[in-house]
């Protein structure tokens, strides 16, 4: 039975970390290495990883300067000696069955990458699985079905964790430091060396949007990352030179516009040095610009409509949503 390394990184998650080892040490799969990566919290997040490690040999902490996301995955990285590689967030959790689940599928259909579907949920849950299947995707096939996905914004599209990888696919290779959406472009390099991916629509990786997500909350400085993340995928598919690639990479680039927008409208500015009115504006522009470009790409019909009334009026998507947020946290 090969060995499972499952990376996690963990900053000030005392309120969620119990869950998430909690369900690391469920799985079905025994052998397992855990990795908790300790990354300078100042809350008990530090104690809580010692106490597990002094209950169960498979689990090794190490505690380190606070340096972010992916210098702890890189740290859990350098450290890990399982044949594969898994990644969990600290307020996330994971279904009893996935690993075994996915490395039975790493196996059968000899992939070097397996993923399973990933569940956006506030507590543990019963999801109604319709039947389970899976598909297999070979050489270009990777690429182009990330950028597909990522076009149409599907759940879990970026996230590392969804994934169960091949050690080998990492060597050389660590996720950018310092910024966020570091499972983007890192995703794509680890992408571009698999000879075979299969994914799976089986619920198993269950992503708890809580108040520390990068998605929730007010717009920050950091947003610049995102689209520099996304204008990196765009610079990889153009030098793959495959044109379908190409189109999905700017699908992705211009939607980015429209996610700045719908944000703002949902949560507001959250850094005060950011000029709201200037942000807005650059970005109804470019989305004027890519209207029908964007209507007529893969992305979901309630993103178009929305994307239709930012190009209108900016005011004519925040009020409804402002509504709307307030019946959701009535």
């Amino acid at each position: 039975m090969e060995t499972i390394s499952v990376i996690i990184p963990v900053y000030n998650a005392e309120k969620y970390l119990e869950r998430c080892i909690d369900s690391v040490l469920a799985q079905d799969y025994s052998n397992l290495e855990i990795i908790l990566i300790n990354d300078g919290s100042s809350d008990n997040s530090g104690r809580i990883c010692d106490v597990y490690q002094s209950k169960d040999s498979r689990i090794r902490v190490i505690h380190k300067k606070n340096g972010g996301a992916a210098s702890a995955r890189n740290c859990g990285l350098e450290i890990a000696s399982g044949e594969y590689i898994g990644f969990v967030d600290s307020d996330d959790w994971i279904a009893e069955d996935m690993y075994k689940y996915l490395v039975e599928l790493l196996e059968d259909t000899k992939s070097d990458v397996a993923a399973i579907r990933c569940v956006l949920a506030d507590k543990p849950m019963y999801v109604k699985q319709k039947e389970v299947t899976y598909q297999c995707f070979d050489g270009n096939e990777i690429i182009h079905d990330f950028l597909f996905q990522g076009a149409c914004s599907s759940v879990g599209s970026y996230s590392l964790c969804c994934n169960l990888f091949k050690k080998s696919l990492f060597t050389g290779l660590r996720l950018p430091e310092g910024k966020i959406g570091e499972d983007i472009a890192i995703q794509y390099e680890i992408l571009q060396r698999a000879s075979r991916m299969v994914k799976s629509n089986k619920a198993g990786y269950f992503y708890f949007q809580g108040e520390q997500s990068v998605s929730v909350g007010g717009l920050k400085q950091n947003y610049a990352d995102l689209l520099e993340a996304y204008e990196q995928l765009y610079v990889f598919a153009l030098d793959s030179g495959i044109v379908e690639n190409v189109y999905l990479a700017e699908v992705i680039r211009k939607r980015a516009s429209f996610s700045i927008l719908a944000k703002i409208a949902y949560y507001g500015i959250a850094d005060t040095c950011l000029d709201r009115k200037r942000i807005i504006a650059e970005h109804t522009k470019i989305l004027r610009s890519k209207y029908s470009f964007l209507m007529r790409s893969p992305i979901a019909l309630n993103r178009k409509l929305m994307i239709s009334v930012l190009c209108i009026h900016f005011n004519l998507l925040r009020w409804p949503l402002a509504v709307y947020r307030f019946l959701v946290n009535k």
